[in-house]
């Protein structure tokens, strides 16, 4: 079933950013976190079927809802305040080879932001939206310069 979600997650993906998907596959910390997120839905199935349920629909269900997460419209959108925040250190987040994977972990991190304005896709001009995520971008760079400084 891992598998089976793997490879669906990545058809999705490719089919609604095929650039972005690209990018992805070739990011080993980002394919690392994106198969940490689907053990954590496999996990939550798990829990259903050991409590009788069967639906297939769950499956569908779950993983919509982590797509819906990690979608190329959040990524993109918290990309582009990443790296307007970041305009000076972008490029060692580049060379490393940690920006898609930092980004990804402020995605989720902004999952209840993003319920929270109802956003739908990049193209949203929501100004409190975009502060909020920025709120969040430093927070998370000022947790990752702590963790760095130790």
């Amino acid at each position: 079933m891992k598998r089976l979600m793997i490879e669906q997650f990545w058809m999705r993906l490719q089919q609604e950013n095929p650039e972005l998907c690209n990018d992805l596959q070739h990011d080993y910390p980002s394919i690392w976190f994106i198969q940490q997120q689907i053990d954590g839905v496999l996990i939550t199935i798990e829990t259903l079927q050991r409590a009788g349920i069967q639906d297939a629909e769950i499956c569908t269900e779950r993983l919509n809802e982590l797509i819906e997460e990690l979608s190329p419209a959040r990524f993109l959108f918290v990309k582009k305040i990443f790296e307007s925040t970041l305009r000076d250190d972008l490029p060692a987040f580049k060379e490393t080879g940690l920006l898609n994977s930092v980004i990804l972990h402020i995605v989720v991190a902004c999952k209840p932001v993003f319920r929270h304005y109802g956003f739908q896709n990049q193209g949203s001009d929501d100004k409190n939206l975009a502060y909020a995520i920025g709120l969040m971008v430093k927070f998370f760079l000022e947790d990752f310069d702590k963790f760095l400084k130790h």
